[in-house]
């Protein structure tokens, strides 16, 4: 795999060392060379996948480490590294110090030859591509377990006996059932479940919600599958925030090869969170007019709140 690299120099002699080092390297491309901090960003937008900014310390008339600094904060996953007018240990040492200071991950001589430059770029890929598969991971949970969210267009269409339907479908030992209709959930008196805990406690957590934390809240149904209830008394659905909604779905995808998750027919922020976050959503109607108009509804304003 090609990684791809942008240069932001001013100085013409840097620019044509560098890219005959790129032309015989294989797996680093130049994608394009600036001349400025500007111009290295209007290239970041035309071009997100460049992995690497290279930039010289000379550039926008001396103040690069400013530019780099820019470039950190407007893509904090790609890898800069400063040229640097320096020679020996000693003065390389300096230098990156500074670099680091500003978000640089390694610094390169401006007369450095093509071993030196390829090796440290290829640390700074290195580093680039585990950021991104760190944050990739994160947002999926660290697995591919699929989320399922299924609203009700109205009231008593049918969608908590879909979902409890829906999770038996999936035939796995690691189903996971959520019921996140918080103040009219059923899904305990459909499963025949006695619960004391509940979705709600996990929304005291701080931080991320585990494993353990989810095993401890659920409870096991005849048939494989585990539920998250709702809470009995549903004026406790008010302590549940979209923050901690965001939390459970990256657990629930990290735990369960399959959850399936009731948000009920009503929209708050809490359910809007879990239908943005969802891999799929299914919206529950009957075949009558009422139900017709309040699923256009649904998608309406499911669009109007850029929810899905």
């Amino acid at each position: 795999m090609v990684t791809k690299v942008l240069l932001a120099t001013p100085a013409h002699e840097v620019r044509d060392h560098l890219g005959h080092i790129f032309a015989e390297s294989d797996g680093f491309e130049l994608a394009a060379a600036v001349s400025d901090g500007a111009g290295v960003l209007t290239a970041l937008d035309r071009q997100p996948d460049i992995e690497i900014v290279v930039v010289d310390e000379a550039a926008d008339d001396g103040h690069g480490h400013a530019v780099a600094r820019s470039v950190g904060l407007a893509t904090p996953l790609t890898g800069i590294v400063m040229v640097v007018d320096a020679h020996g240990p000693a003065e390389m040492s300096r230098a990156m110090a500074a670099a680091m200071e500003v978000g640089a991950r390694s610094v390169i001589a401006r007369n450095a030859g093509l071993e030196e430059v390829l090796t440290r770029l290829e640390a700074v890929a290195s580093w680039s591509a585990m950021a991104r598969a760190s944050i990739a991971a994160e947002r999926n949970g660290g697995r591919s377990g699929q989320v399922v969210a299924i609203a009700g267009a109205k009231g008593g269409v049918g969608t908590s006996v879909l979902s409890l339907l829906l999770a038996r479908a999936g035939r796995a030992n690691d189903t996971l059932l959520v019921d996140l209709d918080l103040g009219a959930g059923d899904l305990t008196a459909y499963t025949g479940v006695r619960t004391r805990r509940s979705v709600v406690d996990l929304a005291a957590v701080e931080g991320e919600v585990t494993g353990r934390m989810l095993r401890e809240t659920t409870y096991e149904v005849p048939g494989g599958l585990r539920l998250l209830p709702a809470p009995a008394e549903g004026e406790r659905a008010e302590a549940m925030t979209p923050a901690a909604v965001r939390s459970i779905v990256s657990a629930l995808r990290f735990e369960s090869g399959l959850a399936v998750i009731d948000v009920g027919a009503h929209l708050d922020e809490p359910r809007a969170t879990a239908l943005e976050f969802a891999d799929r959503v299914l919206l529950v109607t009957t075949p009558d007019l009422p139900s017709l108009r309040a699923a256009r509804r649904s998608l309406a304003q499911w669009d109007r709140l850029a929810v899905r």
